[in-house]
């Protein structure tokens, strides 16, 4: 491979083509050495003053699992272009430095050369196109009035921390307005905007990190607690209905409330629960708490 890399061959139209490549090209040996890179190659990993050649293909690209880094895409693309002699299909890798994460397509075939076997993958920056692909998806996933998640967004966050298996005891909490449709009737719908706009202000500045808020529909929020009694996001509920009522004193002269329906369950004791049943669980302990009244909240435990 060096061989045929040298000489008078590297000024001929193929070698010049594969320098001018605005992708970046290594060709590895079976051991995953890098034995030749073209330019693109190099700017996108400048690692050393010498180059990449030489190197493991990890080092070279300054992999973050480089200690130890096992299964890693590249190496297991590496392998399985050698082992199979199959073209490998494009996939997103992404690597990081002190100038933030980069994202690659990363491809691959197998290069046969005088009985050797050679890996040759070939590396595309998207760092763009998935930072704007990230940003459409935040859009997408928020309320844009209040800043909180959209019920799609919510549901997408709870499911990702329920599978997580990180915690054990959670808690849903669905709240509801307090004559809302007289605050939007009496003083305007922009007067009634800006009162939804201090609850997930309120909100946020006394639910706790990893609790998530959302938007479910009209005056309707929803939060998930994690690692909590129903007693704590009762206390949690409480701040926030405070905050609401302070902060609304300029907006309307008609002191804001509202009510919270909150229902709890521990993972080890409902491995199976579904979203649906803890929105509706939620939904009926709201209600009985409204029953009563104003400014209310409403606990309940989950029942298998």
């Amino acid at each position: 491979m060096k061989a045929a890399l040298s000489g008078m061959e590297q000024e001929s139209l193929l070698y010049r083509l594969y320098q001018s490549l605005p992708i970046g090209v290594a060709f590895l040996s079976s051991h995953g050495k890098i034995l030749s890179a073209n330019r693109q190659f190099c700017k996108y990993f400048p690692g050393s003053a010498e180059g990449p050649h030489g190197l493991l293909l990890c080092s070279a690209v300054q992999c973050r699992g480089n200690e130890g880094c096992g299964d890693c895409l590249l190496r297991s693309a590496v392998r399985q272009i050698m082992e199979d002699s199959a073209p490998l299909e494009a996939a997103k890798w992404s690597c990081g430095n002190g100038h933030g994460t980069r994202w690659f397509q990363v491809s691959g075939i197998p290069v046969a050369d005088f009985g050797e076997k050679y890996a040759a993958l070939f590396f595309a920056e998207i760092t763009d196109r998935v930072q704007k692909e990230s940003a459409l998806q935040k859009k997408t996933e928020l309320d844009l009035s209040t800043g909180a998640l959209n019920r799609y967004g919510f549901l997408q966050a709870f499911q990702s921390i329920l599978h997580s298996g990180r915690n054990r005891r959670f808690a849903l909490c669905m709240t509801d307005l307090d004559n809302f449709k007289g605050i939007n009737d009496r003083y305007g719908h922009p007067a009634g905007d800006k009162v939804l706009r201090a609850f997930a202000e309120a909100a946020r500045q006394n639910i706790r990190t990893g609790d998530i808020l959302g938007r479910y529909g009209g005056d309707e929020f929803l939060f998930l607690f994690q690692s909590i009694t129903p007693q704590q996001a009762a206390g949690i509920i409480r701040r926030i209905q405070k905050g609401l009522r302070d902060a609304c004193r300029d907006i309307i002269p008609t002191p804001v409330t509202f009510s919270a329906g909150i229902v709890s369950w521990r993972r080890e004791e409902q491995l199976d629960i579904r979203w649906e049943d803890l929105l509706r669980s939620a939904d009926r302990t709201l209600y009985q708490a409204k029953q009563k009244g104003k400014n209310r909240i409403g606990t309940a435990e989950t029942k298998t």
